[in-house]
C-alpha cells in the first residue's frame, strides 16, 4: 500500500475550465489511497457546489448521487457564439448562476466532502483532452459501421480505438475524420 509522508502535503484540486481553474480542494491522506476515487474535497472560497437530480433539485447527501453543479465568482458567462450549448450547461440554483459539469458526485454526510462518481454522458478524458465519443462515432459512421472506446495498452498508455467495418480504405477514413474532427480525436 502506498504511503504519504507526514512531511509532504498533496492536494487534489477539482474544477472544470468553465469555472476558472479550481472549485474544490482536498488534502490527500494515507487513508484516501485505499479508495478507487480520490475525494474532490470541499468548495474553495466564493464557490458553491450543489449535487442535483435531473430536475435540478438537491439530492439527499450520502444516499443519492447527482450531477455536480458549481456556482460562484468563477463561473463563466457562456460559450462564445454557442447559445445552444450555453443553455444546456448553465442553470440557476438558489438565485445563483451554476455550471452543470456533467460529472456525477455525492456529498459524504459524515465528512461533508464531495466525492466523484463518474459521468452522466459518454464524455471521456484522454491525455488531458475532453472527448465526446458520440461525436467521433457519428463522423466515422458516415463511412463505416463501428464503435469507439478507450483502450489501455503497454505501460498504462491509453489510446482512442475505433473498431471499424468498411469498404473504404484506412487512408480515406482517416482523411474523412481529419476534415471533420480536431486532430486529438483522430
Amino acid at each position: 500500500m502506498a504511503h504519504v509522508s507526514d512531511d509532504c502535503r498533496i492536494y487534489n484540486f477539482y474544477g472544470p475550465t468553465e469555472c476558472t481553474e479550481v472549485a474544490t480542494e482536498h488534502l490527500v491522506t494515507s487513508a484516501d489511497l485505499a479508495y478507487a476515487s480520490m475525494p474532490l474535497g470541499r468548495p474553495m472560497a466564493n464557490v458553491h457546489v450543489y449535487i442535483l437530480d435531473d430536475h435540478l433539485q438537491p439530492v439527499i447527501p450520502g444516499l443519492h448521487m447527482g450531477e455536480i453543479c458549481i456556482a460562484g465568482a468563477g463561473v463563466f458567462a457562456g460559450y462564445l457564439n454557442r447559445p445552444d450549448l450555453t443553455e444546456k450547461v448553465l442553470c440557476t440554483v438558489d438565485g445563483e448562476l451554476c455550471y452543470r459539469t456533467g460529472d456525477l458526485g455525492r456529498l459524504n454526510p459524515h465528512t461533508r466532502v464531495f466525492e466523484y462518481c463518474g459521468r452522466r454522458d459518454h464524455q471521456v478524458k484522454l491525455r488531458g483532452q475532453r472527448l465526446e465519443l458520440g461525436e467521433i462515432e457519428s463522423t466515422i459512421t458516415q463511412l463505416a459501421t463501428m464503435c469507439v472506446t478507450i483502450k489501455t495498452v503497454h505501460n498504462d498508455n491509453e489510446h482512442l480505438v475505433a473498431y471499424v467495418q468498411t469498404t473504404s480504405t484506412v487512408d480515406d477514413l482517416r482523411m474523412h475524420c481529419t476534415s471533420r474532427l480536431p486532430a486529438y480525436m483522430v
